[in-house]
């Protein structure tokens, strides 16, 4: 079977992954309170049996993530995963007693954790340029899973049956349905999934020969200095001599192909260069160099042997090793505060608005269930049709702009909603145009802040970390999906606080976009030719 084919069936099992978990969570939803109530259950334990679902996720999404960081490969881990989801869903349909409904949502959120393996395995095998459209369609998969779930709720609604000794009916079914869809799912990633390789990877040769590269460079007394290394293509030893220059502001690249295609070698290094360590070695290596600081060259070197030896003795899990170090402090930097904040932002929001939305219909308009239907599931539709264009727009703006447009359509809404909406001053049918346009500004800029947020965290943390680096992005979402119901609960009757809560929350996004904007621009390594030797050269610019 030829690799495009395979790729096309690999994003389409990720494609029914993220539906399935969308569905999963529309069908479940509608009907657990009155499953809840049938076994004898009080409201405050609908809260607990909703969050454990939520918690029990947030403890398992990093879990997953590192194991996937292990190379531990893609499809057994989401296979086994699913096993918590089946036995989850299992338990939920069992039911019997109120905490076993309890246990049953706690044991398949474990299996929602794996959503974070996934984006990172799509973070691993999709180019910078392609990813935001590949999040988009992952991201719009659940968006429509979140749909047709209540639509299959209407025909499960119908089913009254026995099986053996338990009773199939409204309540239940929805725990039996996911529990086969999940089966369903594990023969999808069985014959239809494939764990391609990383997109630099030709093993971990090209890493390989980064860092002694660079190391080679520091330890070198000459200007310039040549380096040998190795780089295997198509399984052949092909020679590539960089020749570097270090200036005040940008380091520079020639290199000169023995044997090979010397554009697809270029290619190849300008890959090279997006890696952290070659990055931030030679960022501070020009701070020494402003400060007129020697560099510790010994040091560097050291580092890298150590790295490399924790690597082949497995002793990298130590807490305390210094690649682990380097790792986590990698997650305070500027750039990925700002995307995990938009992250935040983006739940927190999305959760809050949900909760407002149901009891200000109701007070204003006279809206029951069905006229709330039909406005979440025209809300859904948008929302589906605004990473549509996310995935558009991908091919011709950076996600920072993205990101930036949908910031500004979000803070548009809130601001919207706080002039007209707070204290209605106009008839029925102008406020509820007021109230349209408020909520489609809302839903329109969540796509957009959504889908490049997180394919702007995948470029800013590093690739073999993209495991971790998901999962503690969904601890961050799954907080914010927790706090959100909660903080518009307890701002009932008084809106303009939780839109000024919200308002202060983009407003804190965009000054720290603004700081860090020139930062997460996603081109930072450029192709273009040397006047002198007439050669192409890469820049790695500040």
């Amino acid at each position: 079977m030829k690799e495009r084919v395979k790729r096309r069936l690999t994003y389409f099992a990720v494609i029914v992954f993220f539906l399935l978990e969308g569905v999963e969570y529309a069908i479940i939803l509608p009907t657990v309170y009155q499953y809840l109530q049938s076994l004898g259950g009080e409201a405050y334990q609908l809260g607990l049996v909703i969050s454990a679902f939520h918690v029990s996720g947030l403890v398992a999404a990093p879990i997953f993530g590192k194991f996937s960081d292990k190379r531990i490969s893609t499809k057994w881990l989401v296979i086994f995963s699913n096993c918590f989801e089946k036995v989850g869903n299992l338990i939920y349909f069992i039911g019997g007693d109120k905490w076993l409904l309890f246990a049953g949502r706690l044991v398949a959120g474990v299996g929602s954790g794996a959503a974070a393996t996934m984006f990172a395995f799509l973070a691993r095998v999709t180019e910078d340029k392609d990813r935001t459209a590949i999040f988009s369609l992952a991201m719009g998969a659940r968006q429509i899973g979140l749909l047709i779930g209540p639509g299959l709720y209407l025909g499960l609604r119908l089913v009254n049956l026995k099986l053996g000794a338990v009773e199939i009916n409204e309540l239940n079914s929805p725990g039996l349905f996911m529990t086969l869809m999940w089966i369903i799912m594990d023969l999808l990633m069985v014959f239809l999934f494939w764990d391609f390789a990383n997109k630099t990877d030709d093993g971990v040769k090209e890493i390989a020969f980064a860092r002694h590269f660079c190391c080679g460079v520091l330890k070198s007394n000459k200007s310039p200095s040549e380096e040998l290394a190795f780089h295997f293509e198509d399984g052949l030893q092909t020679e590539i001599y960089p020749v570097t220059f270090l200036s005040g502001r940008r380091l520079s690249m020639n290199t000169v192909s023995t044997r090979g295609n010397r554009q697809s070698i270029m290619h190849r290094v300008a890959d090279i260069a997006h890696i952290p360590t070659i990055t931030e070695t030679f960022n501070e290596m020009r701070e020494n160099d402003k400060n007129n600081a020697p560099y510790d060259t010994t040091n560097v070197n050291n580092v890298a042997e150590s790295e490399e030896t924790e690597r082949a003795n497995g002793t990298s899990n130590n807490f305390l090793s210094i690649s682990n170090f380097k790792r986590f402090r990698h997650y305070f930097k500027k750039t990925v505060i700002t995307v995990l904040l938009a992250q935040f932002v983006t739940l927190f929001n999305q959760t809050s608005l949900e909760t407002l939305v149901t009891p200000y219909t109701e007070e204003h308009f006279q809206f029951h269930t069905f006229e709330n239907s039909l406005l979440y599931l025209v809300g859904g539709v948008e929302v589906i049709v605004g990473f549509v264009i996310v995935r558009l727009l991908s091919k011709k703006l950076q996600d920072r702009s993205i990101l930036l447009i949908g910031t500004l359509i979000c803070v548009t809404s809130c601001v919207w909603f706080a002039i007209f909406l707070v204290q209605p001053m106009h008839p029925y049918t102008w406020l509820l145009v007021e109230f349209a346009v408020a909520v489609f500004l809302q839903l329109l800029g969540l796509p957009f802040v959504a889908a490049a947020q997180a394919s702007l965290f995948s470029k800013v943390t590093p690739e073999k970390d993209q495991g971790l680096s998901q999962g503690i992005r969904h601890i961050v979402g799954g907080v914010a999906a927790i706090l959100g119901p909660i903080v518009a609960g307890a701002f009932t009757g008084q809106l303009y606080g939780l839109l000024a809560t919200m308002i202060v929350f983009l407003v804190v996004l965009l000054v720290l976009m603004g700081v860090s904007f020139k930062s997460l621009n996603t081109n930072t390594c450029s192709i273009s030719g040397n006047a002198e030797h007439n050669e192409p050269s890469i820049r790695v610019t500040d």
